[in-house]
């Protein structure tokens, strides 16, 4: 995602997630404006969400919303933290869930040769 008419756009769909707690996807279709905008919503959506389950299940904060998660994939240019080329692939935290850390900060190509 570069163009910046469509991150505004993403952005505005996800506040709307955030005040309208029932996320109907039909009125997310429509806002989204085009199928396109909407699966990149929907598997967003899905991967805050299992964020959430992952970290209530570790009993760390469970805060992430969906326009903090745009807005950190916005600030990366959808790209590896480390490699800063290549399109990121997980969320990744400074600090692991399992030792308490929060919301994710960095984004990560699974199997990057940095992490070998």
């Amino acid at each position: 995602m570069t163009v910046r008419d469509d991150m505004h756009l993403l952005l505005r769909v996800a506040e709307w997630t955030e005040r309208n707690r029932r996320h109907a996807m039909r009125t997310i279709r429509e806002l989204a404006g085009s199928e396109e905008i909407y699966l990149i919503i929907a598997r967003e959506l899905e991967r805050v969400k299992a964020n959430i389950s992952r970290a209530r299940y570790l009993r760390a904060e469970a805060s992430l919303t969906l326009v903090e998660w745009l807005s950190i994939l916005d600030a990366y240019q959808w790209k590896c933290a480390y490699c800063k080329e290549k399109p990121f692939e997980v969320m990744h935290h400074i600090v692991p869930l399992p030792e308490g850390g929060t919301k994710p900060c960095f984004l990560k190509v699974s199997l990057s040769s940095k992490q070998k």
